[in-house]
């Protein structure tokens, strides 16, 4: 945002963050109409808006929010974390591999980049406690995006929180409900079976490691692959298949240590019944192509993959 407002002359334009600390109320507010009127204000940029004050009344408004809203007239971008192709712009590592060893270890928020080394830790734990509004939540939060990358229900993870805290089923529901809406967390259904458990994933891969004490590598990686197809088109899971995009007749197999014998037989099956077109195995630094059945098979690295 603030790159954009760059662009404009300094007077054309007002900012105001409704959680900045001088502000102690919104009586100001009132008079915005007058203030943007008198002062022939083009622009007016409400960060952190507080959705009960009204809209003021100028051609050009963005508004920043942490939840969907929908107004009429208005055009929705959504901001996700960074995609790798948009971190190499932010990381000035000279090698493409260096840098993914730098994105697999510390995650995809830009504010990690600029982190000194001694402290990228602790800025990650801050990001996870501005997402919480308490220590309850933030306990919530935890349980939840240890199990990212795999196939669970609400119900199983609101169980696992239960032996940490004391928590009620409307308190914790309504948290997960406000974090799905946020894209904080993401749920994928498998093809064909919509009442069956549906695959999270989450909004920073890194955390996954972080906050397990056993090695979760293999859904840290899909967790990665996941964000960076997820803006493109309508995702599925399969039993064995990690991903399968039907509008393009594609599946991705997630195989960081990529061996032919590693391919299940219930990849066969499905190929053979979904006519599927392509078969694309992302792995760590392995590449090479094959046939599989007929059918185009290309291993690529996520570096190359991810950066095209």
């Amino acid at each position: 945002m603030f790159d954009y407002l760059s662009r404009f002359k300094n007077d054309s334009y007002i900012y105001i963050d409704f959680k900045d600390t001088k502000l102690t109320n919104f009586a100001f507010f009132e008079n915005i109409n007058k203030f943007l009127l008198s002062n022939n204000i083009k622009t007016i940029v409400l960060d952190n808006f507080d959705i009960s004050l009204p809209i003021p009344n100028i051609k050009n408004i963005i508004i920043i929010v942490e939840e969907r809203l929908k107004k009429p007239k208005f055009k929705t971008i959504f901001l996700q974390a960074l995609k790798f192709k948009e971190f190499l712009l932010f990381d000035k590592h000279q090698s493409i591999t260096t840098s993914f060893d730098f994105f697999l270890k510390y995650g995809n928020l830009p504010q990690t980049i600029k982190t000194p080394l001694l402290y990228r830790k602790n800025q990650l734990k801050l990001h996870l406690e501005s997402l919480c509004e308490n220590k309850t939540q933030f306990i919530i939060l935890k349980e939840i995006l240890k199990v990212g990358g795999t196939i669970v229900s609400k119900n199983q993870i609101y169980h696992r929180t239960k032996k940490q805290i004391k928590i009620s089923k409307d308190k914790f529901f309504n948290f997960m409900k406000k974090l799905e809406s946020q894209n904080i967390i993401y749920f994928i259904s498998k093809y064909g079976y919509d009442g069956s458990l549906k695959k999270m994933f989450i909004h920073n891969f890194v955390y996954i490691s972080s906050l397990n004490i056993t090695n979760k590598f293999k859904h840290q990686f899909e967790n990665m692959v996941y964000l960076e197809l997820c803006a493109q088109c309508t995702i599925f899971y399969i039993n064995k298949i990690d991903f399968y995009i039907p509008s393009l007749k594609t599946i991705y197999l997630c195989m960081p240590f990529f061996s032919t014998y590693d391919i299940k037989q219930e990849v066969f099956e499905f190929i053979e019944t979904e006519d599927i077109k392509k078969i694309i195995i992302i792995t760590i630094n392995k590449k090479e192509s094959f046939s599989l059945n007929k059918i185009k098979c290309e291993v690529i690295p996520f570096y190359s993959w991810a950066a095209l």
